[in-house]
């Protein structure tokens, strides 16, 4: 209760003045992997759409509470101006500590803790956002990073150009360093390298993950800790905070490996000896919450969900010894078995995404901000694509996830009212009717979009 009291306190400062870095995304209010994730899957489709080098590296480090070093940690609190009496309390919590282990054969005799911070005590998450600060905050400060921009047109009639940059996306241990170019990245890595060397933090180079453009002839390569790490294939996929990313603008990797984890469970719970009920309560509760999570970056094809729907439907029906032929809407009738369908799973993590993100504090420098109005220029309809079903996208933009997401959305009539401070995203008036009403429903037309907006063709008189 003392260190949660603490912890409550401190984070209610910290968020309010914006004293740490916000590109670490933990232990203050507010705060999720949602955030990193769906920024990364942003970079990721910018850099694809618009044929700009994305360089990357994802680490993550090895016990990280067990690295932080006491002294560091009491010089990075008197950086932020934590009070000198908070300092020596925090200071007093982890020193002279003794831990015993508790076995099948009884207590381990008491030994003395070295350094480093409890992993289960509540203060923790937020001490360390505190220790790694200053490296996030000093590669922020240094390098660019990569940059998304979007045209705008303002009230006065003129185009202008916003933009977002991102060098860190990190969320406790896990990091991603992010540049547009391989020596931005190098130095990033090196400038990281001499911080982990000084606070005595130890990451796996053999673990780390970088990806290169996809362009580029000859393998790509960078250097940390004296070793080399080998850039992965343009359609190899790789995990961060539990979700899978890939180079490729193809996601159907990334759906292959989340319905294979579905199986896997499944087959498990096919010879378990469980009535219906708790399969049921099962699939709800633990399976679907973990495809919630895994789908947050990418969507998946509506047949695909509907495969997957049927496939544990049969097997509840199995366990509850009812003939296939019952129909299947008698087990996903709330008011009988309720058992959930994951096009409906998806399209609610959908959309309370998009709903953070558009209420999200600092929505100004969010990629999702970017995104969107990227994906409002290359409609040119006169309307919100927040609030209508634009019909059609430019080429290559029709498959954007966020296009398709927001697509899902408008079929089941759902709508959303835009950042009401910032009156985002910017729609520029049209004279006369939008294009789209003509080429909607062609069978190419993404492709006629694309082209009528290169002869400055948006309207029809």
């Amino acid at each position: 209760m003392f260190t949660k009291a603490i912890t409550r306190r401190l984070s209610t400062i910290l968020a309010r003045y914006e004293i740490l870095n916000d590109n670490n995304h933990m232990a203050l209010p507010n705060t999720s992997t949602m955030l990193p994730l769906n920024t990364l899957m942003h970079i990721f489709e910018d850099s694809q759409l618009n044929n700009k080098q994305l360089w990357m590296v994802a680490q993550d480090m090895s016990k990280a509470y067990d690295s932080v070093h006491i002294p560091l940690l009491k010089e990075a609190l008197k950086r932020i101006r934590v009070p000198a009496t908070i300092v020596d309390l925090i200071d007093e919590i982890f020193k002279d500590r003794k831990n015993y282990v508790i076995t099948n054969h009884g207590n381990t005799d008491w030994y003395e803790v070295g350094d480093g911070i409890d992993q289960g005590e509540t203060i923790s998450p937020l001490l360390w956002r505190i220790f790694y600060d200053p490296l996030i905050s000093q590669i922020d400060k240094q390098f660019e990073g990569y940059s998304l921009e979007a045209e705008i047109v303002t009230e006065q009639q003129n185009k202008e150009w916003v933009r977002s940059r991102f060098s860190t996306i990190a969320y406790m241990d896990d990091t991603v360093w992010v540049a547009n170019t391989k020596d931005q990245l190098q130095n990033i890595l090196q400038t990281a390298e001499l911080f982990y060397e000084f606070a005595g933090i130890k990451v796996n180079p053999k673990k780390s993950v970088l990806v290169a453009p996809k362009d580029l002839k000859e393998q790509q390569y960078v250097t940390y800790n004296n070793e080399q790490i080998m850039a992965i294939g343009p359609k190899e996929i790789f995990r961060v905070l539990g979700c899978w990313f890939t180079p490729s603008k193809s996601h159907k990797k990334i759906h292959k490996q989340i319905i294979k984890e579905v199986n896997g469970a499944l087959n498990c719970m096919r010879y378990a000896k469980i009535t219906e009920k708790q399969c049921i309560y099962i699939v709800n509760s633990v399976v679907l919450s973990r495809v919630a999570y895994r789908i947050q970056n990418t969507k998946l094809p509506n047949g695909q969900c509907e495969e997957l729907t049927n496939r544990y439907t049969y097997l509840a029906k199995n366990k509850a010894q009812i003939s296939k032929s019952v129909p299947n809407s008698a087990f996903w009738h709330n008011r009988i078995y309720g058992l959930k369908k994951v096009v409906d799973i998806q399209l609610q993590q959908h959309v309370s995404i998009i709903i953070r993100l558009l209420n999200y504090p600092d929505f100004s420098k969010s990629a999702f901000k970017i995104i969107l109005q990227q994906l409002q220029n290359k409609v040119d309809n006169g309307i919100s694509i927040l609030r209508c079903n634009p019909g059609v996208y430019a080429k290559d933009y029709d498959k954007c996830r966020l296009a398709e997401i927001l697509r899902a959305c408008h079929e089941c009539g759902i709508t959303f009212s835009g950042n009401m401070q910032t009156e985002w995203p910017r729609v520029q008036s049209l004279q006369g009717d939008s294009i789209n009403e003509i080429i909607t429903g062609m069978s190419q037309a993404a492709k006629v979009k694309q082209k009528m907006m290169q002869l400055g063709i948006n309207t029809i008189q």
